[in-house]
């Protein structure tokens, strides 16, 4: 973070450029299962499996089914379904009530059901192989493009902590992709810790007017540099 400066810096957030999404469709391709493990009987409604990858900054990501999943047995899928390269998973799949923004790691064991949708093979209902929430275990930031401007809402020195109070719109956030839930979250405050601050600023104190970087996370904005 750095000071506001003195001369009247305007407190709007400034974003660059938005590039456009090339949306990922590789998992609808009609890749034919040749694992030699049995398929699942077409009464089995819940999967055992292992996340492959998961974007947090795209929201999505791929799993690995432990045996074989033949998707021409789920409702509504037309009989030569074929299943691409991985099972997609959205993060509105992920059973959570938590007021993070859900995600998934890596090589993370989970269970999950199946259903057909226009697209293909997608995850739903995805959870912990014990039956437990997801819960974030790793906070992926995702910087945002330009600079932002606010007041520093309150600052903690003995923890070195506070929170910021940004000149920025929901639209602004929704522009660069932020998620619903990051949005809302910490009524649309900025956290900051010390370890944030800028070469030359040490500490914060109320009131005090700051330009810096802005990111998201699973528990919502924050500021940095």
């Amino acid at each position: 973070l750095k000071l506001a400066s003195s001369r009247g810096t305007a407190r709007k957030c400034v974003f660059g450029p938005h590039r456009k999404k090339h949306h990922t469709t590789h998992h609808h391709a009609s890749v034919a299962a040749t694992a030699p493990s049995p398929c699942f009987p077409p009464f089995m409604t819940v999967f055992y499996g292992t996340v492959r990858e998961f974007s947090v900054k795209s929201g999505f990501g791929f799993l690995e089914a432990d045996k074989q999943v033949d998707p021409s047995k789920l409702e509504g899928a037309p009989t030569d379904a074929k299943l691409g390269a991985g099972i997609f998973v959205h993060s509105t799949g992920i059973n959570s009530t938590s007021t993070m923004v859900p995600s998934l790691e890596p090589g993370e064991r989970v269970k999950f059901s199946l259903k057909w949708t226009e697209k293909g093979v997608q995850a739903v209902d995805v959870m912990r192989e014990d039956g437990g929430e997801v819960r974030p275990t790793t906070l992926h930031r995702v910087q945002l493009n330009g600079v932002c401007a606010g007041l520093v809402s309150s600052w903690n020195e003995k923890k070195g902590f506070g929170w910021i109070t940004c000149d920025i719109t929901k639209e602004a956030l929704r522009s660069q992709r932020v998620p619903e839930r990051a949005v809302d979250l910490n009524s649309m405050k900025a956290y900051v810790s010390r370890s944030d601050l800028g070469h030359n600023l040490h500490e914060l104190a109320e009131n005090l007017p700051v330009i810096f970087n802005l990111y998201w996370d699973e528990k919502g904005l924050g500021a940095t540099n």
